[in-house]
């Protein structure tokens, strides 16, 4: 599990460096784009932008405990397979060994 974070985590830091992408990106609804930003709060937030709008709206707040478990790097973003929006954190979890979150995005609630 660590080393698929890892890896997971050291392809999107690259892409970023090298401006071919955002930091993690994934779509969620038609036309709407998924986008974590780690330097957004001091913990990382996962966002929604309307890339039409240029909208953005926060889905959750990694530092906000009052919406779940505390993230500390979300560096990637995908959709599963029932909906929910996955986020891999190369510094959460046990012994800050990396965590995979289960977001909902509807409550905006992370869980691991």
């Amino acid at each position: 599990m660590r080393a698929l974070i890892l890896i997971l985590n050291l392809i999107a830091t690259v892409l970023c460096v090298t401006g071919l992408t955002p930091q993690a990106h994934a779509q969620l609804n038609p036309g709407d784009i998924l986008v974590i930003d780690f330097g957004a709060t001091f913990f990382g937030a996962l966002f929604s932008v309307n890339p039409v709008t240029g909208n953005r709206t926060v889905i959750s707040d990694f530092g906000n405990a009052s919406q779940g478990t505390l993230g500390l790097d979300p560096l990637g973003v995908a959709l599963g397979p029932s909906g929910d929006i996955l986020v891999t954190d190369f510094s959460a979890g046990t012994n800050f060994k990396g965590a995979l979150f289960s977001v909902n995005p509807v409550t905006g609630n992370p869980l691991l």
